[in-house]
């Protein structure tokens, strides 16, 4: 395949950069039942292109549900620092779930570490057979403390 026909399908498929005053809100029900599937991946593609998050409606996720994960994820990073640290990610197997630090993260390497904190989730297993990522359950017992 030549450079230029390589270019010009990349600029088709490369999403247009635009300025935005407001985060995407995108409607996935018409992935779900199916009936725009190319309509939704568009408006993921242009939503993570050009801002790299998104927020998603009619998902099917009960709102009790999504809350108390908001209520789970608030009270844990509201505990002191060393019970975070029992759960932090280099206690983790090959699946690296867990704890990240303040500063505990560099996303670019080009860059100052990362002024974030997080929780990295996954899959109870990963996927090589036998692994087992951090459990859920400890997660609880650590959060049920306080």
């Amino acid at each position: 395949m030549s450079v230029d026909l390589v270019a010009r399908l990349d600029d088709k498929l490369r999403a247009k950069r635009e300025s935005f005053d407001k985060i995407p809100v995108v409607d996935i029900a018409p992935l779900l039942d199916g009936s725009n599937k190319q309509a939704v991946a568009k408006q993921i593609r242009w939503a993570l292109s050009n801002n790299d998050f998104m927020y998603v409606k009619n998902h099917g996720i009960p709102q009790e549900f999504v809350d108390s994960v908001f209520d789970v994820s608030r009270r844990f990073f509201d505990l002191p620092m060393p019970q975070k640290m029992e759960l932090h990610v280099s206690k983790s197997d090959v699946a690296l779930r867990g704890y990240i630090e303040p500063f505990g993260e560099n996303t670019d390497p080009g860059k100052t570490k990362d002024l974030k904190e997080c929780f990295d989730i996954g899959p109870e297993r990963s996927t090589l057979e036998g692994v087992a990522s951090l459990s859920v359950w400890t997660c609880r017992k650590i959060i049920s403390r306080n």
